[in-house]
């Protein structure tokens, strides 16, 4: 499978890929009974409703949000690391000398109706990630891990958690449009040289430490 506009060269080939479930139509929900998709690069299972109507003028990402005020869905999913490196390099940047040897993303996203708002748990986590570079080989005790809870109501979105953790960058946060705060510590130069012995990112370099305090609030009749 080829699809310039997102993959670029890369080319989508599977040895295996297997598709069970079901999916129905009706009053404009899509409703979906436990769709299993798997192939050599992971799997995903998914159960629920959700709106969803692809012939709208409007950006897939927009999309992405209206559906989900209306969605009662549960995506559960493992990816090979791996082997979606040797399949899609190019779109992933994987750098030149480098191959991943192991190491699995595992991937959780839940929503449901809480009252009168719509609540949304995601959660995505690596493990037993190990990489050879330049004949090098480098391993990853702890994981990379993000986590975050989101509510729609009447007011819009709130993110009432996020978190997101590694050896190199930690970031939390919460808040609205509104009102909120955010904290970012980060290693700077071991971020760079940590991501750089899997991904091409060109030139780019960086020292130094960053933590940092961020708070906003947005008074009533504020543009």
């Amino acid at each position: 499978l080829s699809a310039p506009a997102w993959l670029g060269t890369d080319q989508l080939a599977f040895q295996r890929l297997r598709a069970e479930g079901g999916c129905t139509v009706g009053d404009d929900l899509w409703h979906i009974r436990n769709i299993e998709l798997a192939c050599d690069a992971g799997h995903f299972t998914i159960d629920g409703r959700m709106a969803w109507q692809p012939g709208q003028e409007s950006s897939f990402l927009r999309r992405l949000l209206a559906s989900a005020a209306s969605a009662d869905l549960r995506v559960d999913g493992q990816i090979d690391l791996a082997r979606l490196s040797q399949i899609v390099p190019a779109t992933l940047r994987i750098r030149a000398g480098t191959a991943i040897e192991r190491g699995m993303l595992e991937a959780q996203v839940e929503g449901h109706a809480d009252g009168p708002r719509r609540v949304w748990s995601a959660r995505l986590k690596t493990s037993d990630l190990a990489v050879l570079s330049d004949g090098r080989r480098v391993t990853w005790e702890e994981p990379w891990a993000v986590h975050l809870d989101a509510a729609l109501g009447a007011q819009g979105w709130e993110i009432q958690n996020l978190d997101c953790q590694s050896s190199f960058l930690q970031l939390s946060g919460s808040g609205t449009s509104s009102s909120g705060t955010a904290r970012l510590a980060c290693d700077l130069g071991r971020t760079v040289a940590e991501l750089c012995q899997i991904f091409d990112l060109g030139t780019l370099q960086a020292a130094g430490r960053m933590d940092s305090q961020l708070r906003w609030d947005r008074t009533d009749g504020a543009d």
